[in-house]
């Protein structure tokens, strides 16, 4: 398990080698832009926090085949998540979505 000072939050993309990230059950209300570096991730665990939305540099973690953000205060479904060709499981259960997108079938 990866323990890391919020104050150096930023700094969790310079661990390209990292293959699974787990926040949960923390009061993290944002997941870095930093995240962007993580090359190798294939699963990130963030349920239970107090997220509302996903930084435009998620698109990039082409690797991503796990995505676990339930439980959080999500209102918009991050569309950006079809954008992410490998991701095969998405838990958004908990959330205060209301509405999906028209064009979430796009995703497989």
């Amino acid at each position: 398990m990866l323990v890391y000072d919020v104050m150096h939050v930023e700094t969790i993309g310079l661990m390209e080698s990292l293959k699974v990230l787990d926040f949960g059950f923390n009061l993290i209300t944002e997941i870095p832009r930093s995240v962007v570096g993580l090359k190798n991730v294939v699963e990130i665990y963030g349920e239970r926090c107090l997220m509302t939305s996903l930084p435009n540099t998620f698109t990039y973690l082409q690797t991503l085949t796990k995505l676990d953000i339930g439980n959080n205060n999500f209102t918009i479904f991050p569309i950006a998540l079809n954008q992410i060709p490998s991701l095969r499981y998405l838990n958004i259960r908990n959330n205060l979505l209301t509405l999906l997108p028209r064009n979430i079938n796009s995703m497989t």
